[in-house]
This record gives C-alpha cells, structure tokens and sequence, in this order.
C-alpha cells in the first residue's frame, strides 16, 4: 500500500511486481493518510469522493450522498509501526520536527507496538506539554539515535 510505488533510480519494485512477487494497493496520498488516522481513532470505515470513477474504486463499495458520489475506504492498521520523532521524554511522548510529523503520529495511534527512534531523550516534565504531539499512550519502544555531526566536524576542519 503507498502512495506513490517508486523512486525514479529504483528497479526493484517495478522488477518484483512484474514478476508477481509483490503485491499493490495504489492509495491516494490523502486517502492514505485518512485511512491510517481512521484506525487510530477507531473508525470502521468513512466515505470519499477521491477516487470516484477511477480505477482506484474498482471492486469498492460507491454511495451517492446529496448528489456527490463517494468511495467507501477501510482503516488501515499496522502491527508495527517505525517513526521517526526529534526528542521524546522518558514516558514517550513526542515531539517531531518539519515533516517527521505528518505520518509519524498518525501512524504511532493506528499499531499494536510502536518503535519510536529520536535524537534526544528527556526527564519527565522536559517537554513543553503544548509541544506533545504523540502521548506516550500510543509508544511502547524508545530508540535514541543521537544526530551526526554536522559535516565540517566529520571532516576535522578547523583544526
């Protein structure tokens, strides 16, 4: 399931799906996002009209609603879900930065476990409490992975 199956230098997706050794469910990258949030916030299904009269919808369920057609989508749940978060506190909850946010949270409510990695980890208290995206309900597992150093230090200039 992804939004978009491929990056322009990767053969190996295109080759193992000729070769039937994967499968694919093209998903609209907002329809993505709505069915992986539907399954953290427990809904069993919701209507929309991306994808109405697309091979997107074909063999899905369509409703005409106010004279608007829809697809029906189904949640999509992970039992595991990887995210990438900058700093957590000890309990895990999370804060993210720029665009780690928009699949992260959404993804950490819609798995059974959740494997956090950060940069930095934080007594309890150490986080802005308005800055908590993630609660540490939905993380079972913090990893922390300090940043690398930025470049001139790898290279020891300056010295």
């Amino acid at each position: 399931m992804c939004s978009f199956p491929r990056q322009s230098d990767s053969w190996h997706f295109d080759q193992k799906y000729r070769n039937g050794e994967i499968e694919l469910e093209l998903v609209p990258q907002g329809n993505l996002a709505e069915r992986i949030r539907a399954a953290g916030a427990g809904i069993g299904a919701f209507y929309t009209p991306t994808g109405y009269g697309t091979p997107l919808a074909e063999g899905k369920e369509t409703r005409e609603i106010d004279g608007r057609h829809y697809v029906l989508e189904y949640p999509i749940r992970a039992d595991y879900a990887l995210v990438k978060a900058h700093r957590a506190d000890e309990l895990g909850n999370l804060v993210y930065r720029k665009t780690a946010r928009n699949f992260g949270p959404i993804m950490a409510a819609a798995a059974t476990t959740t494997i956090v990695q950060v940069e930095d980890v934080v007594p309890v208290g150490g986080l802005d409490a308005e800055n908590v995206i993630t609660p540490c309900i939905y993380v079972d597992r913090i990893v922390k992975v300090p940043a690398p150093a930025p470049v001139p230090e790898l290279l020891g200039a300056g010295q």
